[in-house]
């Protein structure tokens, strides 16, 4: 809080003005909660980690939904170990602390195209198919687009939307 001098039209004049600055945490560790297996504790963290962060405003939790882990951040590692602590001693929640895992996400940059080819031969007529995969870099924000190209109608249309759905799964997940 700083008191400041203030310049008014009818000279010079003392005018209080009051300004405060919001504590701003710039370095924080996290670290990714381990559950013990019983049902209990599960049911416990919710209300536990709620009470936990409206006593200390310096932890912050969120899940990570790229790995599924609950992150808890905290000021250092004794911060984190002490907050741990206060879940099993007031709340009886058993955790565990462990550095989260990083969720490597890749990028197509460059076109590329590949050929795929099955042969199956058990008697009979058999299997065989050809596919021709071309991918290619997005503008950024797009997305996965899929373009079908099957000329003809050697594939029939019903198999398309189940490719589809299967590269955008995939591209998705990557």
């Amino acid at each position: 809080m700083f008191l400041l001098e203030h310049f008014n039209e009818g000279g010079w004049g003392m005018w209080p003005i009051l300004v405060l600055f919001a504590l701003t945490l710039w370095f924080t560790v996290e670290r990714f909660l381990y559950l013990s297996k019983s049902k209990t504790d599960v049911d416990k963290l919710s209300n536990a980690m709620t009470r936990l962060l409206e006593e200390d405003p310096s932890l912050q939790m969120h899940r990570e939904t790229s790995t599924n882990e609950v992150i808890l951040s905290g000021l250092g590692d004794s911060h984190l170990e002490v907050a741990t602590q206060r879940l099993e001693r007031k709340f009886g929640v058993h955790v565990t602390l462990d550095v989260p895992k990083v969720a490597y996400r890749e990028t197509i940059t460059a076109k590329a195209a590949a050929e795929g080819r099955h042969v199956r031969q058990s008697g009979g007529h058999g299997q065989y198919g050809v596919v021709n995969l071309e991918v290619e870099p997005t503008a950024r924000g797009e997305g996965f687009v899929f373009v079908d190209k099957v000329v003809g109608g050697v594939v029939p249309r019903q198999f398309i939307p189940a490719v589809e759905r299967a590269f955008g799964k995939r591209s998705s997940r990557a």
